[in-house]
């Protein structure tokens, strides 16, 4: 959509700045201006198709503007000469330009549009009083209506209807209305429990197709009616399956680095976005699964009416495609195939289907399937959010270091375990090779690796230049010594990092932690000989920022039966569990 896709040109553009030194100023003051135009939505109900094209038009120039003020941009950043760096400069220059100029003449066409639809919001009038979204209930809340419009008002009743009467509750999917037209035919019929058990197996085709069809044209008339920079929030949800309850704090991980969410004076981006989940779910457009302890939102999800809905918005906008087999039923996902073409998001849950997206020009493509080991070809250049963190690769991927766009990036290792099948000390100080290389990967924000068991047996070996990265704000580490980490002159001073999980004890110095004058959150992990025997480790002075520090072991359970080695791997797998 036009709102996040030109909000995400502008980090772009913030980024770019922060990397090269450049002044584009300008040029990221005049796509505010835009914005604020794109942000006072029509609010407009219904497919109206012009508008829509308008809007995909303004978001695929955005994002392809983003891509080359991307690469324009890392050129710069590694220019050899003075001649180098000045060429690309103006190439960002160039690109800027042009874009605003399109993007601004796509914008005025969009507002005439806007404004001659104008007269059709009154058509929808009357259905601005119904959402208080039809509120969608949960099982509660539909249990408590449904007894009090039956059971307290009817009198007594068994246990066993009782018993019914939730089944009802629970087939009325949170609908206020449909629960209460349910209650007006079981007030009518006779008190029998064959009578009540065919009302609970039949409760869809009870209560009139129109009615889900109302309940769709409202809950749309909501999410119309959403501020612009809810909208990317909500329509993400339809990258994830049905029913799943979705941890918040991977959903921020992710929401932090799309680039649709809005950056807020004295607010970090993650709060930005916790900020966001609060408000949708006080539209009931999403729901609480349940709470940490200390009161925060841990898990999140969608009633299958909203998620309909989302599915629906999200295919229209070219926002997410969801790719799925055959065994999903859901029209809408099936609906949904995607776009190699198109900048949007992709859901994907086998290897197989990750295969279909080679050569893609996704935004983001974010794998929920199980864990198998395998290697593919990255060959999808334009990604700036890969997930692949459910799935193993025996080594790490190559194709990774092309992916020059990437903002985010999670994997998982597991190495070939067989061709060391005999003896413990055949295997190599280190199995999985991140290569030096991996700091050419300038604009990655999160990074995130590990094992697949969290006491495996043998660390990573990583190079310093993991920690050179200038965007860096999360980097997530399993077992790990690195290759050197001596402080030097050239090395620079991470700003923008402000997680640093599993940094192994041996680095715990008062001269490493300069580096991170802004870290927030800091986790030591290590074997216990880590832990031991090294001086002047433990020195937090200049992590000024810090607000939790986190100390845990990783186990490594030496066998004297070297010949069976399998039985090592049965062990991380137990340990994990």
């Amino acid at each position: 959509m036009a709102y996040a896709a030109v909000t995400s040109l502008m980090r772009t553009i913030h980024q770019s700045m922060e990397l090269t030194g450049c002044d584009l100023q300008p040029f990221y003051e005049k796509l505010k201006s835009l914005r604020a135009i794109l942000e006072k939505s029509c609010n407009i109900m219904g497919d109206h198709e012009g508008l829509t094209i308008l809007e995909v038009e303004i978001a695929e120039v955005a994002y392809t503007t983003e891509d080359m003020v991307d690469s324009e941009s890392r050129n710069v950043f590694l220019a050899q000469n003075l001649e180098e760096r000045s060429r690309a400069m103006w190439e960002i220059f160039f690109v800027l330009e042009q874009a605003l100029e399109y993007i601004d003449s796509t914008v005025k066409q969009w507002m005439a549009a806007s404004d001659s639809m104008k007269d059709l919001k009154p058509q929808t009038s009357s259905l601005v009083s119904l959402p208080e979204h039809m509120r969608l209930m949960n099982f509660d809340e539909s249990w408590n209506l449904l007894h009090k419009k039956i059971f307290e008002k009817e009198g007594s009743y068994s246990p066993e209807f009782e018993n019914i009467g939730k089944q009802i509750a629970l087939k009325c999917g949170g609908l206020p209305l449909e629960i209460t037209l349910i209650a007006g035919l079981l007030s009518k019929i006779s008190k029998t429990l064959d009578e009540w058990q065919n009302v609970a197996e039949n409760v869809s085709s009870v209560v009139s197709r129109d009615l889900e069809a109302k309940c769709m044209r409202v809950l749309a008339l909501s999410y119309h009616h959403l501020p612009s920079h809810l909208k990317p929030c909500f329509l993400y949800f339809a990258i994830f399956a049905e029913d799943e309850r979705i941890y918040v704090n991977a959903l921020v991980e992710l929401w932090a680095v799309e680039g649709f969410l809005n950056e807020e004076e004295g607010k970090s981006i993650e709060e930005v976005a916790e900020t966001c989940i609060n408000e949708l779910v006080d539209r009931s457009l999403i729901s609480i699964h349940n709470l940490s302890f200390d009161g925060e939102i841990e898990r999140c999800g969608m009633h299958d009416v909203i998620r309909e809905l989302c599915l629906r918005e999200a295919r229209n906008m070219n926002f997410v495609n969801v790719i799925r087999g055959k065994s999903d039923q859901n029209s809408c996902a099936q609906s949904m195939q995607c776009s190699f073409k198109s900048r949007s998001r992709i859901s994907i849950y086998k290897k197989e289907e990750l295969a279909w997206c080679r050569n893609s020009e996704a935004h983001s493509i974010i794998m929920l399937g199980g864990l198998k080991c395998f290697t593919l070809e990255l060959s999808f250049k334009l990604v700036r959010v890969l997930d692949l963190g459910l799935n193993i690769y025996p080594i790490f991927p190559s194709g990774v270091l092309s992916l020059i766009h990437l903002r985010y990036l999670s994997l998982c290792f597991y190495p070939c375990l067989k061709q060391y099948r005999g003896s413990l000390k055949a295997v190599p100080s280190s199995i999985i090779d991140i290569p030096l290389s991996i700091s050419s990967l300038c604009y990655l924000q999160t990074f995130k690796f590990n094992f697949p068991f969290r006491d495996c047996a043998y660390p990573f070996i990583l190079p310093s230049e993991i920690l050179t990265m200038p965007q860096l704000r999360k980097l997530c580490m399993g077992w790990n010594y690195l290759q050197s980490h001596e402080p030097t002159e050239n090395r620079l001073v991470l700003k923008s990092l402000q997680c640093l999980n599993q940094l192994n004890p041996w680095y715990c110095t008062g001269s490493f932690f300069r580096l991170f004058p802004n870290l927030k959150k800091l986790k030591v992990f290590g074997v216990p000989e880590d832990f031991r025997n090294h001086k002047d480790l433990y020195d937090f002075r200049y992590l000024y920022q810090l607000e939790k520090l986190v100390f845990d072991t990783v186990t490594t359970d030496e066998d004297d039966d070297d010949d069976d080695f399998e039985k090592e791997v049965a062990s991380c797998r137990n340990n994990d569990k």
